[in-house]
């Protein structure tokens, strides 16, 4: 993702791909979202724990390594199918953003059609759910 720093024509993708509020507008602005997605990636890891805490769901490594393993399995079939590979490939962060929405996205903002996540990883303004910046309702 630090590769997406300074491109600026891949912000609105990168929004996308993460269901942000608003595209980066700024390398700064960037360069933070990718330290929050750490931050909701390795906050998961340190409380993998067999049972539910708050809205994560027990063994959240478990579930977002299904997540990344689903992507990546679909990208190599259709790989198979499409053998034309561009410059820059989504796919990586792709399954990055399906383990940071294990965190933000689809727990306590499950299924809340207003929810995106702002560039420094705090929850939108319109969102229905109360839950912290981690989206843990403890």
């Amino acid at each position: 993702m630090t590769n997406l720093v300074y491109d600026k024509y891949k912000w609105a993708t990168l929004k996308d791909k993460f269901n942000m509020c608003a595209a980066p507008t700024s390398p700064d602005q960037v360069n933070t979202f990718v330290n929050a997605v750490v931050d909701a990636v390795s906050g998961m890891v340190q409380v993998n724990y067999p049972y539910d805490v708050g809205t994560l769901p027990g063994n959240p490594v478990s579930v977002f390594c299904l997540k990344v393993d689903n992507i990546t399995n679909m990208a190599k079939e259709n790989l198979k199918a499409d053998a034309t590979v561009s410059v820059f490939d989504w796919v990586n962060i792709e399954a990055i953003a399906a383990a940071a929405d294990v965190n933000w996205l689809n727990l306590a903002n499950n299924d809340d059609p207003k929810y995106c996540v702002n560039w420094d990883g705090s929850q939108g303004p319109l969102s229905n759910a109360t839950a912290l910046p981690f989206s843990w309702d403890i």
